[in-house]
């Protein structure tokens, strides 16, 4: 098992557990009218989830707990008034999912299959699989990573061990708040990297990994439009080439993660890339973000590059000014071999 699997593995454990507590914290909120308690005990929560995927979906809880705070505390809030016939005004209809019961993929030890698609309490979408292990001897293991909707990457947890002859549903949760900010608001297209392996022998070749593709609304790629970026006006820095554009967009603080670079990356190639910063340096002063995100070959992805507040006190640094960093590319099938890309950079922020 690579390291890529063992961590998301990890985010899975923590995520189920981060969400059943945030879960609890929410309800927590319709019944205090005390705003300041809810709010501690949802900051409480995100503090918990210590890895990006976990806090990024601890994130979109918190912003929802705040609108219930606001509400609850009479603060008035976002929600439209309703219209006539008790829809939000400009509310747009719910998609038609049409992919239950339709087999995502099956072997003569497995088989996956969507049994149903539900709007999740967060506002993503949740697809309910059934895994099913027909194996007499071994624990399989299925895993989905990399994930992209409607030509978007979109955070996404999924990993379920299953017991030989047994059957398991498991929910794929798409990020409410990645679709959002990439527009999308029905999943039309689904993208996903499928791994089945052997739960209990990480050397064993995979029974299967195989990129699948999917419409659940039954369009086609020619109905189906990818939402445009919208410039919000002077980028900080952008560099664009035949293979892919990366572009730093804005900057925004952050009270959890810290300073962070608002991004866009678009993988123009036809194959999986993986992008990092290496030799990061803040102000002249060595500071490492710890930050790397895959793109699925011809799609797009919004990130961002978090600086931690305690790592820029430590070297006195009140606001950055200038990054310098070396852009990093490989070849996702081929990380071991030479970078696709490698270029030193700096970045000037007013």
């Amino acid at each position: 098992m690579s390291v890529k699997e063992r961590r998301n593995m990890n985010i899975s454990k923590r995520y189920r557990k981060a969400a059943a507590l945030l879960a609890a914290l929410t309800a927590l909120c319709l019944a205090l009218s005390a705003c300041g308690a809810v709010q501690k005990a949802v900051e409480k929560a995100v503090e918990n989830a210590v890895d990006e995927a976990a806090q990024k979906a601890a994130e979109s809880i918190k912003e929802q707990a705040k609108d219930i705070v606001q509400q609850a505390a009479g603060t008035g809030g976002t929600q439209a008034a309703p219209a006539q016939d008790g829809k939000k005004e400009d509310e747009a209809p719910k998609p038609e999912y049409k992919v239950e019961g339709q087999v995502m993929a099956e072997d003569d030890n497995f088989r996956i299959t969507f049994d149903k698609v539900e709007e999740s309490w967060l506002g993503g979408v949740d697809f309910s699989l059934l895994c099913e292990n027909m194996d007499p001897e071994k624990t399989l293991r299925f895993y989905i990573s990399d994930t992209a909707v409607n030509g978007y990457m979109v955070s996404s947890l999924f990993v379920g061990d299953v017991a030989p002859g047994k059957r398991s549903f498991e929910e794929l949760s798409l990020s409410s708040t990645d679709m959002e900010r990439a527009g999308i608001s029905s999943v039309d297209k689904l993208e996903l990297s499928l791994r089945v392996s052997d739960a209990n022998d990480i050397m064993a070749k995979p029974f299967m990994e195989e990129r699948l593709c999917f419409y659940p609304t039954g369009m086609s790629d020619d109905d189906i439009v990818i939402p445009e970026r919208k410039n919000a006006g002077r980028e900080l820095f952008i560099e664009e080439n035949d293979n892919f554009c990366f572009a730093v967009i804005g900057t925004h603080e952050d009270s959890i993660r810290g300073y962070m670079l608002d991004c866009w990356l678009y993988n123009k190639s036809g194959a999986d890339l993986m992008f990092t910063w290496d030799e990061v340096s803040v102000n002249g002063f060595m500071i490492d973000p710890f930050w790397a995100t895959t793109v699925a070959a011809g799609c797009r992805s919004f990130d961002a590059i978090s600086f931690s507040d305690s790592k820029l006190e430590e070297s006195h640094i009140e606001k950055p000014e200038e990054i310098e960093f070396k852009l990093r590319v490989y070849d996702v099938a081929h990380i071991m071999s030479k970078d696709a890309y490698s270029k030193v950079f700096t970045l000037t922020l007013e």
